[in-house]
């Protein structure tokens, strides 16, 4: 008798065994076919995966059901036509049926993707490539939506564990003109959702991470490596920070506090601060300290970073806050280079005692620094964010030349020595035309720039500046170009500037020099065409804004005189047989242009002419007619 209950268990285990591996394949057609039908009927995009990737299984994990899908993808549709929204390689899902049947409960054990790639897209007007999902159909106002009975059972959904692998996320908002790329994401997490109170484990790694915003990159392939637990109540909507870190390349933060969802907004009492206390791990999110044997940089130095956030914020309301960076002792100097940057002390604190944010005060306490002997002191203190009341100054020595093998550009070669001295004292107004008082007197001497891309240097340069007001009323603003000379090629330039009344500019700048056209050719070239000979001029011009607006071009006294020798134009397509201008000479005024002297040839015909040119500028400016007369053989 047990000898025959033995064989009937025997045979319905066998029976299941079999059923358990028949089950799933005589149903996957018919498991797929509702997949796509309801893919038809509910998403407006391409989903694309193939039967054969598509696998359901009892026995790898029995008694979970996994579920498996690879080569996995969405494409969009129009106005995003062909672009590919998701991609995965393998996508896999571990479900305890177990749970279903007896606990009321979906028991997910396991997610997982594989080398997932998404594009997000957002047009100018909002259109959203991840948008796929067709218009739900009006309900008929007359007919009751209908309600789930009020005795259905709750339903609960627990996951125990999930995992990204080698994922690359790009998200394109043109809206906000944000971009973001993450590349090589791997992330890992488990909680359980069908608890109200759970703690949360995630840790995730992105080899690069590159974040823009308004054409301008603030991140650059930076590694980011979170590792975080957070105390999740559900029922509250609030996450309590455990044991948590954020590292952006070496540079490393906690965090403490919390932060809540009420219905009104958020709510939160956060504070963070670096983990790490090394002046390198700042240093490390330069990126081209980074990127250019940043472990062969020798660093020295101690950092402070920190910070709180507190209090509510919504759409009236935003929370209290500050942030503090202390740097002391540091310097860091490049492997292979001559000099070091030393003596680095900064500190900076931004303060909101009270969530208002006209009432942030920004002050840069302390910001030193030298470039090998060039030595760079600022200070800056604003104390409200509505008439912005400034304390700044500002003390600058930089010797170019030792500043170029500190940090060597390819191409670039610079000389001379440069100095500023600036404060500004007061409050900026624009609307009763007020603006700090202000000293700041910069020069260069000795000054040399050559680059790669225009290999005609600027030499010999020169240049004396200064900028005053003293009472902070615009008008009352003085902008002096003493002295600026240079020599490009083997012509000097050389000019003087006074501007003063920024309410209502006057101006009176002088201009005296030479132009090398064939030296501007080296560094603009253009294909098919040749330009050589000299530009000679010496201009002197006044006046001021309101005469040049009121079109009064009589109060605005400009005299000079231009010489041109040796001009030669060629354009191989246009003007073959040359252009030459052997010498010219031309003296103007505001009323006239004067033609001293023009002398040229066209292939063999030659051309001289003398005469004069009046009404030129309310030509040029106001469209009237020209007038003169020339005298031409």
């Amino acid at each position: 008798m047990f000898k025959k209950i033995l064989i009937v268990l025997a045979g319905l285990f066998v029976l299941l065994i079999a059923a358990v591996i028949a089950i799933p394949i005589i149903f996957k057609e018919d498991i797929k076919a509702a997949i796509d039908a309801e893919i038809e009927k509910s998403v407006n995009a391409d989903v694309l995966f193939d039967t054969d990737n598509f696998s359901i299984s009892l026995i790898s994990n029995f008694p979970n059901l996994t579920v498996g899908l690879s080569q996995f993808g969405v494409i969009n549709r129009e106005p995003f036509a062909g672009d590919i929204l998701l991609a995965v390689e393998d996508f896999e899902v571990e479900v305890n049926i177990m749970s279903v049947l007896f606990d009321d409960q979906l028991r997910i054990k396991g997610i997982k993707l594989n080398h997932p790639e998404i594009f997000i897209k957002v047009l100018p007007d909002g259109t959203a490539n991840y948008d796929i999902t067709f218009p739900e159909e009006e309900i008929d106002e007359e007919e009751p939506e209908e309600l789930a009975p009020e005795s259905q059972e709750d339903f609960s959904l627990g996951i125990d564990r999930w995992e990204i692998i080698n994922g690359h996320i790009i998200y394109d908002d043109q809206t906000m003109l944000f971009y973001a790329q993450i590349e090589g994401l791997n992330h890992s997490g488990s909680g359980d959702f069908s608890l109200d109170i759970f703690d949360l484990d995630t840790y995730t790694k992105v080899e690069n991470l590159t974040i823009a915003f308004d054409g301008v990159q603030y991140l650059s392939k930076k590694t980011l490596e979170v590792d975080m637990t957070l105390n999740m109540d559900l029922e509250k909507s609030v996450f309590t920070f455990k044991d948590n870190t954020i590292k952006l390349n070496q540079f490393a933060l906690g965090f403490d506090g919390w932060f809540a969802m009420p219905d009104d907004g958020f709510d939160m009492d956060l504070s963070f601060g670096s983990q790490d206390n090394s002046f390198r791990s700042l240093l490390s999110l330069v990126p081209a300290v980074y990127k250019q044997d940043f472990e062969d940089i020798t660093t020295t130095g101690t950092l402070g970073f920190g910070g709180a956030v507190k209090g509510k914020f919504n759409d009236t309301t935003m929370p209290a806050f500050n942030l503090q960076l202390n740097v002391a002792d540091a310097m860091f100097q490049y492997p292979d280079l001559p000099s070091s940057v030393k003596n680095i002390d900064i500190d900076v604190w931004i303060d909101n005692a009270d969530g208002i944010i006209d009432n942030t005060v920004v002050d840069v306490r302390n910001f030193h620094l030298e470039f090998g002997n060039n030595p760079v002191d600022a200070k800056l203190l604003i104390r409200n964010l509505v008439t912005y009341p400034i304390e700044a100054s500002a003390n600058v020595t930089l010797d170019l030349g030792e500043l170029s093998t500190m940090f060597p550009m390819e191409g670039l070669e610079m000389k001379g020595e440069f100095n500023l001295n600036a404060s500004a004292n007061g409050i900026y107004d624009s609307i009763r035309s007020l603006i700090p008082a202000i000293d700041v007197k910069m020069n260069l001497k000795d000054g040399y720039v050559k680059s790669a891309d225009f290999p005609i240097p600027m030499e010999n340069m020169i240049m004396n500046t200064t900028i005053l007001n003293t009472s902070g009323r615009m008008a009352e603003t003085f902008i002096n170009v003493d002295q600026f000379s240079m020599i490009m090629g083997e012509e000097k330039i050389s000019a003087t500037a006074a501007i003063e009344n920024l309410d209502d500019y006057q101006w009176n700048i002088s201009l005296n020099g030479g132009i090398d056209l064939g030296s501007i050719m080296e560094i603009f070239p253009q294909e098919g065409m040749t330009l050589t000979g000299k530009i000679f001029a010496d201009v002197k011009t006044s006046g001021k804004m309101s005469d040049l607006d009121a079109e009064k071009y009589d109060r605005l006294p400009t005299s000079g005189s231009m010489r041109i020798s040796g001009l030669n134009y060629v354009d191989n397509e246009l003007l073959p047989q040359g252009f030459n201008i052997t010498e010219a000479t031309a003296s103007f005024n505001p009323d006239l242009i004067r033609l001293l002297k023009f002398n040229a040839n066209v292939g063999r015909t030659d051309m001289s002419a003398t005469g004069s040119i009046s009404n030129y500028l309310n030509y040029v400016l106001k469209d009237e007619l020209l007038e003169g007369r020339l005298n031409y053989s």
